[in-house]
């Protein structure tokens, strides 16, 4: 399910694809290590990022970025989990290479679309303050409640 969600002059392509075998791997490195634009710090191992990809309750992006000058891979990645009636962040990272490219708002995007398809009245979000994730403190959307810990 790869949907081509944006074309801008200065990119080739922007693509969200859901976690798969393909991109595991990316996904749980960037996990590991991105603490710039990342709104909770959380750190998920390989094995617990398979179980959420596979269970039909989590909603996963993993964004892909080629621009005039590279491909640069597997750039950013969204966990969130239905509760209820809303669709709950647990995770949301961008690496720090594409940070100033808007990137989060077509994240943002796939989230939304997301949450329409599941029928959530509302969509969640956590921020956690950590030393190096300040540039995140206030990305906040209309229909994101966003709460800081």
């Amino acid at each position: 399910m790869n949907n081509r969600l944006l074309h801008y002059r200065h990119y080739r392509d922007v693509d969200i694809d859901t976690l798969n075998d393909l991109n595991l791997t990316r996904a749980a490195q960037l996990l590991g290590k991105t603490n710039q634009w990342n709104l909770t710090g959380r750190r998920h191992p390989q094995p617990e990022v398979a179980r959420m990809g596979a269970d039909p309750a989590w909603t996963t992006q993993v964004l892909r970025l080629r621009d005039r000058f590279a491909d640069h891979g597997i750039v950013g990645v969204l966990l969130a989990e239905q509760q209820g009636t809303s669709l709950t962040i647990d995770t949301w990272l961008l690496s720090c290479r594409v940070i100033g490219r808007n990137l989060e708002r077509v994240m943002l995007d796939g989230l939304l679309a997301s949450a329409r398809r599941r029928r959530c009245a509302t969509e969640r979000c956590t921020f956690v303050p950590l030393p190096k994730n300040e540039q995140v403190a206030d990305f906040r959307r209309p229909r994101l409640r966003a709460h800081q810990h």
